[in-house]
């Protein structure tokens, strides 16, 4: 199955609608936690890009 046949598929659609449903039930909740995730991801970039690319040689 490729990825087109998936995204028309059953499968994907009853999924899709499911998570919907459930972001909309749940919806303070999870854009609080998705928001914490994003926080930590931006502070561990902010520590690690300029380590990588060597700008703290500067």
């Amino acid at each position: 199955m490729n990825i087109k046949q998936y995204y028309n598929s059953n499968q994907f659609n009853s999924g899709y609608k499911f998570g919907v449903e459930a972001k909309r039930n749940e919806n303070k909740q999870i854009i609080k936690f998705e928001q914490i995730i994003l926080r930590k991801l931006d502070n561990i970039d902010k520590v690690r890009a300029p380590l990588e690319l060597g700008l703290h040689e500067k």
